[in-house]
């Protein structure tokens, strides 16, 4: 069977870091009118392999069957997928690296942490109304088939109802964020960028960190790191939300120092021209006061 929620995702995920990245780089000249097409096929796709692929899973996940017995596993596909966009990037449009990882770093970013919080609020969610399936069953309410059903009924719509609901926060989080980039990332000097690569990059520590330790199966059992620590569905979106806004925020921040910036170096031309024009009027004025003298002088 077709996959169609994770193509659906991979495709508006290839979208999102296509407008995301609009108007903050511009394309090679000989990819001005396919570098777009490129950029979003090599995301879609490098995703979509990833993805169903079974050798790279065996790889990756080094079993057998190519299933996930690991989480921490998943930080090298997240590796490659970063990696790929950076290098097709570099290959299609112009600037500078630094410039370029910064948009990738940020986008990664709002990826993981939009996923953290409603990942926690669909697992909630879903496990609350399990529960409650399971009493009524318990009390002779409703069938177990009837349990069975609506158990496979809700993982569908609930993965649907999540997966639109992260990539719905995706776009409007990256829509805040492209307000205060009021200039090319190519503007922007290395020092800038640094401060404005802070953030993300501690954020996708506490993505990395968030991975090892969500899952790991040992023989038949597998561990949830939520299970040990209850607490952890709100502990993780809270930090997460705190990485979205730190993120979000350093960049209004950095917006705003600039905008003042420029403010302030017009004030000081506009200083420098009326101090110019005061020293032309002086020396206007004592030119007047000898013609003066002189004619006073003359007539004399």
């Amino acid at each position: 069977t077709i996959d169609w929620i994770g193509l659906i995702e991979y495709l508006v995920r290839a979208w999102l870091l296509l407008y995301f990245c609009k108007g903050s780089i511009v394309e090679k000249e000989k990819y001005r009118s396919t570098g777009k097409i490129l950029f979003f096929l090599q995301s879609f796709l490098v995703n979509c392999y990833l993805s169903y692929s079974v050798w790279v899973n065996r790889v990756l996940y080094r079993t057998q069957t190519g299933e996930i017995v690991d989480s921490s596993y998943s930080i090298l596909k997240l590796l490659i997928v970063v990696c790929c966009s950076f290098a097709a990037m570099n290959v299609l449009y112009q600037g500078r690296k630094l410039a370029k990882l910064y948009l990738l770093l940020v986008y990664y970013t709002v990826q993981e942490m939009c996923r953290f919080i409603l990942h926690s609020v669909w697992s909630l969610v879903t496990i609350a109304w399990l529960d409650h399936l399971y009493e009524q069953v318990m009390e002779q309410k409703i069938e177990v088939e009837y349990f069975v059903s609506a158990a496979g009924s809700l993982q569908t719509y609930s993965m649907w109802v999540y997966t639109v609901g992260y990539l719905l926060f995706m776009y409007l989080v990256l829509r805040m964020y492209r307000r205060y980039l009021t200039e090319p990332v190519e503007e922007i000097d290395r020092q800038g960028l640094w401060f404005l690569m802070l953030t993300p990059v501690i954020s996708m520590a506490f993505d990395v960190l968030w991975r090892i330790s969500f899952y790991r199966q040992q023989g038949e059992e597998i561990e949830f790191f939520y299970e040990k620590h209850g607490s952890m569905y709100v502990v993780v979106p809270t930090i997460a939300v705190l990485c979205l806004m730190c993120t979000v925020f350093s960049r209004k921040i950095y917006a705003e120092l600039m905008a003042s910036e420029a403010q302030k170096n017009s004030l000081m031309f506009y200083k420098q021209q009326l101090a110019d024009m005061t020293a032309h009027v002086r020396e206007l004025e004592q030119l007047y006061d000898g013609i003066r003298g002189m004619r006073h002088d003359v007539n004399n």
